[in-house]
């Protein structure tokens, strides 16, 4: 019988093939997926330039959904075509929040002009997630890092699930 060749490790010589081959494989690949991960995140924030917020529009659309008598308190966010507005309902109000969501988009038909995308939502963490925003933009003088417009966005996008 023969005995198999042993490297300086010890191990057989097969076995040492079988993870060169695996390493070669694998390794390359494993580099790859994770660089290009790295890439498309570092680029997309630095892509967009600061926005001019719309802090008159926002706070008059704000002014406007609290006078409706279901709603306990707004905020609002006017940036590019978009106005974003969270509303709280508490209450027997809760009931029926199709409604008022559509009476309130209603009233904000009334003050901004037809080329505005409305978005309106009652969900409590949206709520505080917007009001966040609004007070970034304000603490920047009006002006939308483009970190706050991919949190608008997002929030923007979840108001639609």
């Amino acid at each position: 019988m023969q005995t198999p060749r042993v490297f300086s490790s010890g191990l057989p010589s097969r076995l040492h093939l079988k993870t060169a081959v695996c390493l070669l494989l694998f390794l390359p690949l494993l580099i790859t997926g994770c660089s290009l991960g790295l890439k498309s995140e570092s680029q997309s924030p630095s892509a967009k330039d600061p926005l001019p917020s719309d802090l008159e529009l926002a706070d008059a659309v704000r002014q406007t959904v609290e006078r409706h008598q279901a709603v306990d308190q707004a905020v609002a966010v006017a940036l590019k075509q978009d106005i974003s507005v969270a509303i709280k309902v508490t209450g027997f109000d809760r009931l029926r929040l199709k409604q008022i969501k559509q009476e309130v988009n209603d009233l904000i038909r009334q003050v901004v002009p037809r080329e505005y995308t409305i978005h309106i939502t009652t969900d409590k963490r949206i709520f505080r997630d917007l009001n966040q925003v609004s007070r970034d933009i304000a603490a920047n003088d009006g002006i939308a890092l483009p970190k706050t417009q991919d949190q608008l966005a997002k929030l923007n996008k979840d108001m639609h699930k």
